[in-house]
Formats: C-alpha cells, sequence, structure tokens
C-alpha cells in the first residue's frame, strides 16, 4: 500500500517532446470472506454441549470472527451462548443418533461464511423407566389380578 511514481517522455518525431508524471495510490485490498470449516461434536443424550466452532475457522486479514447466525438441527436446537459466542446444541428428549445444524460467521467488515456441525448424540447410561398409575376393582372377599407393568415403559425399551 502506498504511493508511487514514474515519469515518462512522448515525442512527436519532429524534435518536440513533453514529459508527465504518474502518480499511482495502492489502497488496501477490498475484504475477502472468512473461512468457516466444517465441526463435529459429540454428547449424551439430553445434555447439551457447547461447540467451540471458530477454533479452526480462519480470516485472511485476521479479523476477529463472529458467530452471526444458527440454525437448529433435525433432532434438536441450537443457540449461541451471551457469554462464550459459541453455538450451543442441545438435542431433542431421548434423542440418539447424528444431528447437523449450521452456523454462519462475519469478519465485521462485511465477510461472511457458513459451515457444518455434525453432532453425534449417544445413549444415557440408562434412563429410569416410567411407571403409570394402576387401577383394579373387585368385590368383597373375591381376589384380583392386577398385571402392574401392562402400561410402563422404559425409553430404552428395557425388560
Amino acid at each position: 500500500m502506498g504511493t508511487d511514481t514514474f515519469t515518462y517522455t512522448i515525442s512527436d518525431g519532429n524534435g518536440g517532446t513533453d514529459t508527465a508524471t504518474v502518480s499511482v495510490t495502492v489502497g488496501p485490498n477490498a475484504n475477502d470472506a472468512p473461512d468457516a470449516i466444517n465441526d463435529i461434536a459429540s454428547t449424551t443424550e439430553d445434555t447439551p454441549v457447547t461447540v467451540v466452532v471458530r477454533s479452526n475457522d480462519t480470516d485472511p486479514e485476521g479479523d476477529t470472527l463472529t458467530v452471526t447466525a444458527v440454525t437448529n438441527g433435525a433432532n434438536g436446537s441450537v443457540t449461541i451462548d451471551a457469554t462464550s459466542g459459541n453455538p450451543v446444541y442441545t438435542p431433542n428428549l431421548n434423542f440418539v443418533g447424528t444431528d447437523t445444524f449450521t452456523y454462519t460467521i462475519s469478519d465485521g467488515n462485511g465477510g461472511t461464511d457458513t459451515a457444518t456441525v455434525s453432532v453425534t448424540v449417544g445413549p444415557n447410561a440408562n434412563d429410569a423407566p416410567d411407571a403409570i398409575n394402576d387401577i383394579a376393582s373387585t368385590t368383597e372377599d373375591t381376589p384380583v389380578t392386577v398385571v402392574v407393568r401392562s402400561n410402563d415403559t422404559d425409553p430404552e425399551g428395557d425388560t
């Protein structure tokens, strides 16, 4: 960046000449967009995970990068942590599997880029079963059999 000059001379071919100076000012390059790189994360079901997405993102001018937008996953929600500026993925209740979301970074000078985060959500050690109240009726002095587990459930399908 800066200014440079050069001088040139023209001739009319009959002995007449003239000289002039050209001044060229070289300004800064236009802003180059940052490069958001895809990320991976893992967590267990029902457990949010903060993804430090900017750790592998770059900007040609070295500008500070900010996460400006996120999308929700198909099986979870995403927010931007107010303190760290990182996305926080929260899987839907009892979801186990792989989900994805996108985030957009900005360099603060008009440059943006978007990348994808793939989140693997593993099972917890064990979710408690859900026991449902049962009702039975009988007449006096008549035994009744109640199958108490017939309406109870277990998230993992344990018996």
